[in-house]
């Protein structure tokens, strides 16, 4: 598998930034802690083009509510997607 690592992108942070307000919105009944995590949340790193995100939440049985709430919002799916595609995962 061929894995595509890119010179730092300040749209990284961006892209996260609109991420986490989409997914605040969708759970703000849980009051989710939202963080940008791994190697494109490091300001000047190289890091494979994929946005890492960590979704907390204060009780451990909301974590069961969360995918119900993304499967509504097809906008958050659309974004994740559009990362997704970003990033090369041929074979060589």
């Amino acid at each position: 598998m061929k894995i595509k690592v890119e010179q730092y992108n300040p749209l990284w942070k961006e892209s996260f930034n609109q991420i986490k307000v989409e997914l605040s919105e969708v759970m703000a009944s849980l009051n989710p802690q939202i963080e940008h995590i791994g190697s494109t949340a490091v300001e000047g790193l190289s890091a494979k083009p994929i946005i890492d995100i960590l979704i907390g939440v204060d009780d451990i049985d909301e974590l069961n509510i969360i995918p119900a709430l993304l499967m509504e919002v097809t906008s958050i799916m659309k974004t994740i997607t559009k990362i997704c595609r970003i990033a090369d995962f041929s074979s060589t």
